[in-house]
């Protein structure tokens, strides 16, 4: 097992400190005998970053322990207990420990062995305070288990390499364009498996606090149809929040409903005949330039409605559009050969959702081209540069707002995953200070982090476009950097 990382206390322990615990563990004596309310704000985040490294090396440990034990059970076991396995058993005795459920623990274990039978250098990892296990998890989750040694090796060797700080959602898109990359032909194939077996599920008594509720969910279906799901009941619960014509007898009866709740009670109205509509109804193809927009945040550039999706009911009377907003990215290389492409396996990519296959963004680059579709597309070549940009139906300035769009993918504050196309495009020096309406001054920021980047004990530069430096109360900088496009 490996050695703790070192903790380096802010200052010495005296005499009148708190006396440690009798039983505290490894170093919560050293916690305990601190008044962390007295130390500067620099000495508490050194501290709360030193024990992250304490705490990811005591998950390493407990994980290896957890698998030690088991695997001494296999040597215990009796040989007619075959109804049990080892593992099952060892959680079993674990969980009543911990009082915790068999079942996690059990997840915890066979996740222990994965690291160290196939995952050795990220076991390592872990220990050594570089990563923490939720991130393990995400590593090994992705590698497929029918892949040969060789090719998880390549695997783990890349992740490691490039996951530098990546929050969870980023790393998770990493590690599909790893998987992609290494192994084209098993994604397809287990895309197209995992499709065949989508469902509807619903689980009941969630949350525990508010019995009588429960979650409905649609699994495992295509990305592109549930994203223009989302966008359709988001349109029309604009609609619905904007009084637009016939929309009036939709409201929930709460004039101060938020997107979220409103775009739930479209689905169960949608789904129970609750809302009134006319049966195949569709979006006749100008749509966009005759619906309700999506409105401009409070504060920020505006927003561009730019996706129709066709086909779908509308409620009656309609003269409002289901209209929406999804860009996609897309290497030059996947297109068709029809649009100049070589109709290649590159993979694209739907910003705040992560990578698609080719086929996928190959059909999607179809659509855009029609009017029926209003999708806002960037096409990139081998080096990730722009080369070109499709969008219909944008409000002023849509190449501007595009080239954002696609360069930021997500609000820009670090590890926020918001989708920059529901984002305020921000002006990083403010506008009434002299500060330009260009890709050099312009960044994507949700409405939380626009208004945090106002709070006047933050600020933020661009000294690059893309490239934000942001500048905390305690004056630590973070720099964000655009994520390379496909191809690069």
């Amino acid at each position: 097992m490996s050695t703790p990382p070192a903790i380096d206390l802010p200052r010495e322990v005296t005499p009148d400190d708190p006396p440690p615990a009798p039983a505290g563990g490894l170093m919560a004596d050293w916690v305990l005998a601190l008044d962390v309310s007295a130390m500067t704000g620099d000495e508490q985040l050194d501290l709360i970053r030193r024990l992250e490294a304490a705490k990811r090396w005591l998950e390493s440990a407990q994980l290896e322990a957890m698998s030690a034990f088991a695997r001494t059970r296999r040597h215990h076991a009796p040989p007619d207990a075959v109804q049990v396995s080892a593992e099952e058993e060892a959680a079993a005795e674990i969980g009543c420990e911990l009082a915790l459920p068999s079942g996690l623990v059990l997840a915890r274990i066979t996740h222990a062995y994965r690291l160290s039978e196939d995952l050795p250098a990220v076991r390592e990892a872990l220990a050594a305070g570089d990563i923490d296990e939720y991130r393990t998890r995400i590593i090994a989750d992705a590698a497929p288990l029918d892949w040969d040694p060789a090719t998880t090796a390549a695997y783990q060797a890349r992740m490691l390499a490039e996951m530098d700080d990546k929050s969870g959602v980023r790393l998770k898109n990493l590690a599909k364009k790893v998987v992609y990359a290494l192994d084209p032909t098993g994604t397809e194939e287990r895309k197209a498996r995992t499709i065949a077996d989508r469902a509807v599920r619903v689980r009941h008594g969630e949350p525990a606090t508010a019995p009588g509720t429960a979650t409905v969910s649609i699994t495992d279906i295509d990305a592109t149809d549930a994203l223009a799901i989302h966008q359709r009941l988001g349109c029309i619960a604009r609609a619905i929040q904007a009084d637009a014509p016939g929309t009036q007898d939709m409201h929930p009866g709460d004039e101060h409903a938020s997107l979220d709740r409103l775009r739930a009670d479209v689905a169960v109205g949608l789904l129970l005949g609750r809302l009134p509509v006319t049966t195949g109804t569709e979006v006749p193809a100008d749509a966009a330039e005759h619906g309700v927009p999506d409105p401009a945040p409070e504060g920020g550039d505006g927003a561009q409605a730019q996706v129709v999706i066709p086909g779908m009911a509308v409620p009656t009377p309609a003269p409002f559009s289901p209209v929406g907003k999804l860009h996609v990215i897309i290497p030059l290389s996947a297109l068709p050969k029809e649009m100049g492409g070589a109709n290649n396996r590159s993979l694209g990519e739907i910003p705040g959702h992560g990578p698609i296959l080719a086929e996928a963004a190959r059909e999607l680059a179809k659509g855009a081209t029609s009017k029926a579709t209003r999708w806002c597309y960037t096409v990139v070549d081998a080096d990730g540069n722009p080369v070109a940009d499709g969008t219909t139906a944008y409000r002023p300035p849509p190449l501007l707002r595009s080239h954002i769009d696609s360069r930021d993918r997500t609000c820009r504050f670090p590890h926020c995953n918001r989708p920059a196309v529901e984002c305020d495009a921000d002006h990083t020096t403010p506008h009434h200070l002299g500060g330009a309406t260009s890709a050099a001054n312009l960044a994507a920021l949700c409405r939380r982090h626009h208004r945090l980047k106002q709070h006047p004990a933050w600020t933020l530069t661009q000294p690059s476009p893309g490239t934000l430096v942001w500048r905390t109360p305690h004056n630590r900088t973070h720099t964000t950097t655009r994520d390379p496009y496909p191809g690069q």
